[in-house]
């Protein structure tokens, strides 16, 4: 193939390595790229979310994908030509050591997604401010099904509510310094 992509903190479900290597078994029918599926493993338990907000490329020929330049979405471009499909299997993603390491975690990042909407040139919404908490919030908890998690589910949907509105604050920040020549 060439090149995969899993980060520290993720691990290869057994029924994904299994399709994995049934692929090779096949090598002339292979893709260019396969999107693979990344659940969360939910805190204080080693179950897999259902879940997935995302499936990226993350098995690749070198050859038809390179990695994005975005300092906050680390993913991988396909070339225009380049044939993908999907695997069934899961990537398991223990992103929560502990709290105190998610607020740190959920700071960094949302300092350099506001970076990456400044590059974007996206404008800031005052409505976007006071709205995102309580839309994001209803989104994870209600129509991601968090709320089948109990606790945990709620937490996570407050965590994940407050890591959207700290961008937007954020954003709004860095944009009224620029306007006003603040520092």
């Amino acid at each position: 193939m060439g090149a995969y992509n899993l980060d520290a903190d993720e691990r290869v479900t057994v029924e994904l390595k299994d399709e994995i290597l049934a692929l090779f078994k096949k090598p002339e029918q292979l893709a260019d790229g396969y999107h693979i599926a990344i659940h969360d493993i939910i805190y204080l338990s080693n179950k897999l979310n259902p879940k997935t907000p995302y499936k990226p490329i993350r098995l690749y020929k070198k050859s038809k994908g390179r990695y994005s330049e975005s300092p906050v979405h680390d993913r991988v471009i396909m070339q225009d030509d380049a044939i993908t499909d999907k695997l069934n299997g899961k990537i398991a993603h223990a992103s929560i050591r502990d709290f105190s390491h998610r607020v740190e975690k959920m700071n960094a990042y949302s300092s350099a997604q506001v970076e990456d909407m400044i590059n974007q040139g996206r404008k800031p919404s005052k409505v976007r401010i006071v709205l995102e908490f309580w839309l994001s919030f209803l989104k994870r908890y209600f129509l991601k099904g968090y709320w089948r998690q109990g606790l945990i589910g709620y937490i996570y949907a407050m965590n994940y509510a407050y890591s959207r509105f700290l961008r937007q604050i954020k954003y709004y920040e860095t944009t009224y310094k620029q306007k006003k020549k603040i520092k």
